[in-house]
């Protein structure tokens, strides 16, 4: 029996909302009330904060987010987990499921890392929100140079092939200090190429 056997099509019937009030009930004492309750979504709110715990309605995914009251902004599971733990945030992936079973295990799953998050003092943290503010900023900047680098190893590459060595220093010459080892040979070779 294939995973598609037991799948569910009303959401209704998956149990999610009352799987999330059980698993997360820890909340509560914690300060926190859940003030929003249905099919696909969750939410519990504190004087300080707001997370809301949904089913995603097309990829069926059970995650979360937090969001800052003052600013609305929201940060999901994985930015949380990234300043708790950098390296079980590269691993983790969100529990996608279209079975009562599966929706079970997937909230307990998450409740159970969320927990974990919560017992190292996260959400005490009054910095919270400037902290993950920043690294969405650093994470955007990453990504920018990234996709920067990408380019231009793209140009170099087909110009290396060519032996076009002054296309390869243009593609390079702005991202100079970024470059891999690799990347910084075959600029230095270009150079030493045009120069003589």
């Amino acid at each position: 029996m294939s995973m598609d056997d037991n799948r569910v099509t009303d959401r209704s019937l998956l149990r999610f909302a009352d799987e999330v009030k059980v698993h997360f009930a820890f909340l509560e004492p914690l300060g926190f009330c859940c003030t929003h309750s249905e099919t696909t979504l969750v939410r519990f709110e504190s004087s300080k904060l707001a997370i809301n715990i949904y089913h995603g309605l097309q990829s069926y995914e059970i995650s979360l987010e937090i969001e800052c009251p003052q600013t609305l902004d929201t940060y999901s599971y994985g930015a949380l987990l990234r300043l708790v733990d950098s390296e079980q945030a590269k691993q983790y992936r969100d529990y996608a499921t279209h079975t009562v079973e599966g929706v079970a295990e997937g909230v307990r799953q998450l409740a159970e890392r969320f927990r974990k998050c919560v017992d190292v003092g996260i959400l005490n943290d009054s910095k919270l929100f400037s902290r993950l503010k920043l690294q969405r900023a650093e994470w955007a900047r990453s990504y920018a140079l990234e996709t920067q680098l990408e380019q231009a190893r793209k140009k170099a590459e087909s110009a290396w092939r060519e032996k076009d060595f002054e296309k390869v220093v243009q593609a390079f010459a702005p991202l100079q200090e970024h470059l891999n080892s690799s990347d910084l040979k075959k600029f230095e070779y270009a150079k030493k190429h045009i120069d003589s």
